[in-house]
């Protein structure tokens, strides 16, 4: 999807959010300047769906 997001700007704008992790995440997605990152500074659990709001909350603000 990183791929795509960068070909294909316009298509759709690909969000990532990071909830706290510990495994590059963040490292890798600002390898594509297209692509908006989200950082948490705690992992906020396993709740998918509260990051996902975080993410469309996010989007209406920008």
């Amino acid at each position: 999807m990183l791929a795509v997001a960068t070909v294909h700007p316009l298509l759709a704008e690909v969000i990532v959010v990071d909830n706290g992790s510990t495994d590059g995440t963040a490292d890798i997605v600002r390898r594509f300047p297209s692509v908006r990152l989200i950082t948490c500074p705690v992992n906020l659990g396993g709740y998918i769906a509260r990051t996902a709001h975080q993410g469309r909350r996010s989007r209406t603000e920008a």
